[in-house]
């Protein structure tokens, strides 16, 4: 762009490619981004863009229709009409690239955690495993407990992980600390019925 500095979300990049935007709409897109102004002036893009206002038009056009942008229409003070240039859905669409990100993100840890404390890389099945896992809503802190868990116990595979997460389901459990607590119930009761036990009583 014509002698100034533009900036734009790195997530904007995702959307070009994803709706399959030609390099001069991401142009047009990264010029409303950062213009001042929100009125649609064709001069004023053409200008800084360096396109001619034909090539303009058709990437507005090719914008509208994606819905990535929309236009308005106000009142300016002295009441006349003027065409406003709305980027609410391209902001939308911005969030769900950032949201899809960091699930990936959170994803990929999993992954990670698992092949360390295997030292060995995941097959194709034991990734689906954990896939199920994840869509079944199990927390990241529970696959992470349950695996740590296995590991503890020696038994450092999936199956062994699919019954610990089944039996703390079962038992309605959805962090760790809730594991730990019924755990440390358990303990105390044990401890209780010990004592309470009358050893004078037992013939044997």
């Amino acid at each position: 762009m014509k002698n100034k500095y533009f900036v734009y979300d790195n997530n904007l990049l995702k959307v070009i490619v994803n709706y399959e935007l030609s390099l001069n709409d991401f142009l047009v897109l990264v010029y409303l981004i950062n213009s001042y102004s929100k009125e649609f002036n064709v001069e004023n893009i053409a200008l800084c863009t360096n396109l001619d206002i034909e090539k303009v038009m058709s990437s507005f056009d090719s914008l509208l229709k994606n819905k990535l942008v929309t236009l308005d229409t106000t009142k300016d003070l002295e009441g006349k009409i003027v065409e406003t240039i709305n980027l609410d859905n391209l902001e939308r669409c911005l969030e769900e690239v950032k949201r899809e990100k960091e699930v990936k993100d959170y994803e990929t840890k999993i992954y990670d955690a698992f092949e360390r404390e295997f030292v060995r890389t995941l097959s194709p099945i034991e990734y689906e495993i954990i896939n199920g896992w994840l869509d079944s809503k199990y927390s990241e802190e529970l696959i992470l407990g349950a695996l740590k868990e296995a590991v503890y116990n020696g038994a450092t595979n999936l199956k062994y992980i699919d019954k610990i997460l089944y039996e703390w389901h079962k038992k309605g459990y959805k962090t760790m600390d809730e594991v730990e607590n019924s755990r440390r119930k358990e303990k105390e009761l044990s401890n209780t019925e010990i004592f309470d036990y009358n050893w004078l009583e037992d013939d044997e």
